[in-house]
C-alpha cells in the first residue's frame, strides 16, 4: 500500500541522506583536520558540503517522485499551526511572544536549514571530541599530549572564515526576494544567524577563560548566557558578538589587522 511505499521512501531517504550529507563531507574534510586546520574552516567546508549533500538527497528522491523536503515542510507546518493555536491566547499580549508567535509559524520555511544545523551540531562535537581523543591518544603513548592538535580544537578557538560573511550578506537579501529564491536565501540566513551565534557563545568562553573563570564561573556565565536567550533578550548581541568577531578579535580585543596582534591563549 501507500503506507509501505511511504515507509520504504524513507527509509531511503534516511540512507541517502546519511551517506551524502555526513559521510561524504566528513571524509572531504579529513584532511583539513589531519593538517590541524582552524576549527571554523574545517567546520564552514562541512556545512557547505553537507547542504549540497541535502540539495543532492532531494534531487535523487525525487527521481523515484518522492520529496523528502515536501514531507518535512507538511509535518513541520501541521506541527507549527497547532503549537501556535494553543499559545497564540497565552502569549499574545507581549511584544516578545508575537516575535515568538511569528517565528513558530513561519519556522517551517526554514526546515531545510535546521537540517543542515543537525548536521553543523554533529561536527562541532565531532571536532571538539577531536582534539580530546587524539590528547588522550598520545599521552597514552608517549605521556606528552599532543597540546597543538588539541588547542585548535577546543570550542573557544572557534570562528568562522571571513567569506562566509559573503554568504550572511546573500542571506540577508531574503526580504527582496520573492518565490523560491525567497525559500533559499531565508534558509542560508537562518544557517548563517545560528553559526554565528555559536561564535558568539565560543567568544564568550574565551573570555571567561581569559578572565581565569574556573568551573563554577563558566558555569554561571552560560546558565546567565541561556537565560538571556530564553527570553529573547540575549540572541542579538550574541549573533552580533559572533559577526563582528569577523572583524576584531574579541578574544584578544584587536583588530584582525592589527600587526601586533598576538593568537596565543
Amino acid at each position: 500500500g501507500s503506507s509501505a511505499g511511504t515507509d520504504a521512501n524513507t527509509v531511503y531517504t534516511s540512507f541517502v541522506l546519511i551517506a551524502l550529507a555526513i559521510a561524504v563531507p566528513s571524509m572531504i574534510v579529513v584532511p583539513l583536520v589531519d593538517r590541524r586546520e582552524k576549527f571554523g574552516t574545517v567546520l564552514a567546508t562541512a556545512v557547505v558540503a553537507s547542504s549540497v549533500g541535502v540539495l543532492l538527497t532531494e534531487l535523487i528522491m525525487r527521481a523515484v517522485s518522492y520529496s523528502p523536503y515536501s514531507v518535512q515542510l507538511a509535518e513541520q507546518t501541521a506541527f507549527a499551526m497547532k503549537k501556535a493555536d494553543e499559545y497564540r491566547p497565552l502569549v499574545s499580549q507581549s511584544f516578545l511572544g508575537r516575535i515568538g508567535l511569528w517565528l513558530l509559524t513561519h519556522s517551517p520555511q526554514v526546515v531545510a536549514a535546521g537540517i543542515v544545523l543537525n548536521f553543523a551540531l554533529f561536527f562541532v562535537l565531532s571536532l571538539m571530541m577531536y582534539g580530546r581523543l587524539s590528547a588522550w591518544r598520545a599521552f597514552a603513548s608517549t605521556r606528552v599530549a599532543d597540546s597543538e592538535t588539541r588547542r585548535t580544537y577546543l570550542f573557544r578557538n572557534f570562528a568562522l572564515p571571513e567569506w562566509m560573511l559573503f554568504v550572511f550578506v546573500i542571506g540577508g537579501f531574503t526580504p527582496l526576494l520573492t518565490g523560491p529564491w525567497q525559500k533559499v536565501a531565508a534558509n542560508v540566513l537562518a544557517v548563517m544567524v545560528c553559526l554565528y551565534m555559536l561564535q558568539g557563545v565560543a567568544v564568550l568562553r574565551a573570555m571567561l577563560v581569559r578572565a581565569g573563570a574556573g568551573f563554577i564561573g563558566g558555569a554561571f556565565g552560560l546558565l546567565l548566557l541561556v537565560m538571556l536567550c530564553l527570553t529573547g533578550i540575549g540572541l542579538l548581541p550574541l549573533m552580533l558578538t559572533g559577526l563582528f568577531d569577523s572583524f576584531f578579535d574579541f578574544r584578544h580585543l584587536k583588530r584582525k589587522d592589527d600587526p601586533h596582534e598576538s593568537h596565543t591563549d
